[in-house]
């Protein structure tokens, strides 16, 4: 059957099931082409008549997953602004709306991916659920501003103000949805987390969401306009196209650009300027400042936030890790001296102090890397955000998955590895696209439904809580309290301290 719901743009058909309705593709911006690649998203143009809502819109140019192949989406094109809601009903009633922001480092992803359909977060718990697009890699975020003439003019940040640009059409239309404007929670996991974690320190996005969650990614991905034009200047070589040739840039064909991305990952990696080529920047424009500052000074302190990891995220990476994505102690070092102390002799001393950590933690030598990158990379960026932002406000909450998968493509079990914790969240972690990888234990439903409840009772409440968990207390300083998912939840104090303690003054 179908439904029909109005947007400002005009009025859309979308699909109703028995117990919800979904509108799928949903245009939120103009087709960002021609004269509007690299620019900010511009609002789309009304129709007349009743638009079709029942397809998945196109996501955003990519490369195709090799690990998980039901991870890429169908389609790609660049004509990709598009968002999608679930909700139980279009009757004018407020309920709460949350937001789903796609990982895959900037890289990759997209709303319609059969993991982050939102239907039965919908369907069980009274809720509207969106997902979103957003561009990606060099046409959401590479850095042109310091290169290009005033004849292209780009915009910096793109994929970001997408990212607003989706919450504004939030703002505007989802009350004919069901959905109470006043009461968004945007949430998202990997470069999603961090898209959260940027949103909080970005000015312009203040007010268009009331609570946040932060997966598996915070406030830390971000980098400076200098690093980023490196950066861009040596994408722009190996594409061969020059910064002064407007009609190049917004001609290319996309699949030349995607074709690099492995090459310019590659650079950004062994020239220490980071591990994600496309990230956020710090452009004195939308970003004025590093998010982590801007959370420090208290832009978001009207928010709830959650944050938190799972217990072995590097697990996944390491199924394809490669001698130039290796962690050593040498690099480690390397690191330091480049970006987080500074000077040759403080910068090894750090190493040699954090690697003999992590040589005590570990089960073995070959487990310190891994152990080492889900925390510089993951654990302590959000135990940073937990720290910082609840100096400002009680209702801040860190979790830690430590369900682990028994799946073992390379002879070890993954474990809770990075992105484990989406199924759950998302109630089809009994669903034969998720098992696979998920196992067969018979508690996973009983995790999954807490996880749920907790989730979207933190979205219309600000206090995360459900049947099955003990009382989750806010984080802070003194007793750092952690609630440890899995099959018996419990709340854990300081959990992995000496990990943790290794990194104060640095990260």
């Amino acid at each position: 059957m179908t439904v029909t719901a109005k947007t400002i743009y005009g009025e859309i058909e979308g699909i109703e099931k028995d117990d919800h309705l979904a509108f799928l593709g949903v245009p939120f911006a103009k087709p960002p082409v021609g004269e509007l690649r690299f620019k900010a998203p511009q609002p789309p143009d009304a129709w007349t008549g009743v638009r079709d809502a029942k397809e998945f819109g196109a996501a955003a140019p990519q490369m195709s997953e090799s690990y998980f192949p039901a991870m890429s989406p169908e389609k790609i094109e660049e004509d990709c602004l598009y968002l999608n809601v679930w909700t139980p009903r279009a009757d004018g009633e407020k309920r709460p709306v949350m937001v789903w922001i796609h990982g895959g480092g900037f890289l990759s992803g997209a709303g319609s991916l059969p993991w982050y359909r939102g239907n039965r977060i919908a369907a069980n718990n009274d809720v509207v659920v969106v997902s979103i697009n957003y561009r990606l890699g060099a046409l959401g975020f590479l850095y042109l501003s310091e290169l290009a003439g005033d004849d292209l003019s780009p915009d910096s940040n793109i994929g970001i103000r997408d990212q607003i640009a989706a919450l504004e059409w939030v703002r505007d239309n989802i009350e004919n949805f069901g959905g109470d404007p006043g009461n968004v929670t945007i949430f998202g996991e990997s470069a999603g987390g961090m898209s959260v974690g940027t949103l909080l320190g970005t000015p312009s996005a203040k007010g268009l969401f009331h609570r946040a969650i932060m997966q598996s990614g915070a406030a830390h991905n971000m980098v400076a306009k200098d690093q980023a034009t490196v950066i861009a200047e040596r994408f722009l070589e190996m594409v061969d196209l020059h910064p002064s040739d407007t009609a190049g840039l917004r001609s290319a064909d996309w699949n030349l650009f995607l074709s690099k991305y492995l090459n310019i990952t590659a650079f950004t990696v062994r020239t220490l300027l980071g591990f994600l080529p496309f990230e956020p920047v710090v452009d004195d424009d939308l970003i004025p400042k590093p998010a982590k500052e801007a959370l420090f000074d208290g832009l978001s302190a009207d928010v709830p936030v959650m944050a938190g990891t799972n217990a072995d995220e590097w697990n996944l990476f390491a199924l394809t890790q490669t001698d130039l994505t290796a962690i050593t102690e040498e690099n480690l070092a390397q690191r330091f001296e480049r970006q987080l102390v500074g000077g040759d002799r403080v910068g090894r001393e750090h190493a040699r102090q954090i690697w003999e950590v992590y040589e005590k933690e570990a089960a073995s030598e070959e487990e310190v890397p891994e152990l080492l990158m889900t925390d510089v990379v993951f654990r302590i960026p959000a135990i940073r955000a937990c720290e910082t932002q609840s100096q400002h406000q009680p209702a801040t909450y860190q979790y830690l998955f430590t369900y682990g998968s028994p799946a073992a493509p390379n002879g070890k079990p993954l474990g809770a590895f990075h992105g484990l914790e989406i199924p759950f969240v998302f109630g089809i972690a009994d669903s034969p696209g998720a098992a696979f990888i998920v196992g067969n234990d018979p508690s996973i439903p009983q995790i999954s439904k807490a996880m749920q409840s907790a989730w979207v009772e933190f979205a219309r409440s600000g206090k995360p809580s459900a049947e099955g968990l003990p009382e989750w207390p806010g984080y802070d300083l003194e007793t750092r309290p952690v609630m440890v998912l899995n099959a018996e939840p419990q709340i854990e104090h300081d959990p992995e301290s000496a990990r943790r303690q290794a990194w104060e003054g640095i990260l």
